[in-house]
């Protein structure tokens, strides 16, 4: 079956909605990846069920809000700005 491409799907999880986006891939798995700011995307063969798909982000939708809880604690510190001193 060929997926029709959206340009964004939904996983719901405790009342929330999270977009992710579905990339097509020469890849044999589903691989998905919650990026630092927030994206979440799924990378999938070209020949695999749209249904297929769904089912296996709804089995990870735990899994994904972990990750983006775990990137909005990990943010990066903020460089502070420092006088730069003769001869460094």
């Amino acid at each position: 079956m060929i997926i029709d491409m959206k340009p964004e799907y939904i996983v719901k999880f405790v009342g929330n909605d999270y977009s992710y986006r579905i990339e097509l891939t020469n890849r044999t798995t589903v691989c998905i990846i919650v990026e630092p700011d927030g994206t979440i995307i799924v990378r999938v063969p070209y020949d695999m069920d749209e249904e297929v798909i769904l089912e296996t982000v709804n089995k990870k939708r735990k899994w994904i809000v972990d990750k983006i809880k775990l990137n909005e604690k990990i943010k990066p510190p903020i460089p502070r700005f420092q006088e730069p001193v003769s001869g460094e």
